[in-house]
């Protein structure tokens, strides 16, 4: 499970939780509770390392 080392505002979450669906939707991926932790740790770290665009977390998940 992935921590956040900095403050997270409500729009914060809600970057995180767009690029988590876009994910789903690039991909045609029916969502999943496993893939959804996994995936949210990902942006989660992604977000750590100063990712903050939902643009930019969706397309770092991508790859």
């Amino acid at each position: 499970m992935a921590i956040f080392y900095r403050p997270i505002l409500p729009q914060d979450f809600r970057c995180l939780s767009k690029a988590v669906m876009s994910w789903y939707r690039h991909f045609g991926v029916s969502v999943s509770e496993h893939g959804s932790q996994i995936l949210c740790s990902a942006a989660i770290q992604l977000f750590n390392d100063g990712k903050t665009d939902v643009d930019d977390l969706a397309a770092q998940s991508i790859h």
